[in-house]
């Protein structure tokens, strides 16, 4: 990323806060406050600042060199901004889908956490991906189909079901253990589309102490797509 290419270069999310069901004014506040931060992280970003990044971050984070990932973008870039944020579930703690742009008229996505630590917001995930081009409706519910056919099959355990949303390339026995081992009864959430290869990401509520991003590589198939690979990403 840091000689020419930041699209292709992500950030392993890594959390440690516990996230909760929420009424309606607590998630509001809360997200004023990650708005507030979003803004901090930007500015500081752009300022070049290793230091005052590793304020924001989590020790995870921290350890994992991501202020400096930050603040050494490619200089060519110029000055960086959020240009739109939204929540991805209803709990506090849930991934925030960003798109930054830059003064360059770059833009990138990314998946953010922020959780509360010793009484301050941290950003606790990070996994920047290559920007989202516009998905029409139809793509998008043919997806969403996908995911609701996908946890039917787990949730009902029928595995000749399951191998029907399978590609060639997926290992059947491993992928069907690992969908086996998720939790069918809360929401699975859409959280990512992206076209170049089509795939997607699930956010997977496990517990009030663990949610799972689940990447998914697909496939065109006969009739739908297929499952090709998968990928979890655990947000404690």
């Amino acid at each position: 990323m840091k000689k020419c290419v930041l699209v292709l270069v992500a950030f392993l999310l890594v959390t440690t806060a516990a996230w909760a069901q929420s009424d309606p004014d607590l998630l509001a506040a809360y997200l004023s406050r990650v708005e507030i931060q979003m803004n901090r992280l930007t500015a500081l970003i752009n300022l070049g600042s290793v230091p005052e990044i590793r304020l924001l971050l989590s020790h995870e984070l921290t350890e994992a060199g991501l202020a400096e990932y930050l603040a050494n973008l490619p200089p060519d870039l110029g000055e960086i901004w959020v240009e739109t944020m939204e929540v991805t579930g209803s709990e506090l703690g849930s991934p925030f889908a960003v798109v930054f742009r830059t003064e360059s008229g770059a833009r990138f996505s990314a998946l953010l956490g922020w959780q509360e630590e010793s009484g301050q917001l941290k950003l606790t995930g990070f996994l920047l991906t290559p920007y989202q081009q516009r998905v029409s409706g139809e793509l998008r519910q043919s997806l969403e189909d996908l995911v609701h056919e996908l946890k039917e099959a787990v949730h009902l355990q029928q595995y000749e079901r399951f191998l029907t949303l399978l590609g060639d390339g997926a290992n059947s026995d491993q992928a069907w253990g690992f969908f086996r081992s998720l939790n069918p009864h809360s929401p699975w959430y859409l959280t990512y589309v992206a076209l170049e290869p089509v795939s997607l990401t699930i956010a997977v509520p496990q517990s009030p102490q663990l949610k799972l991003l689940v990447n998914l590589e697909l496939i065109a198939g006969e009739t739908s797509w297929l499952i090709e690979t998968v990928e979890a990403i655990p947000l404690w």
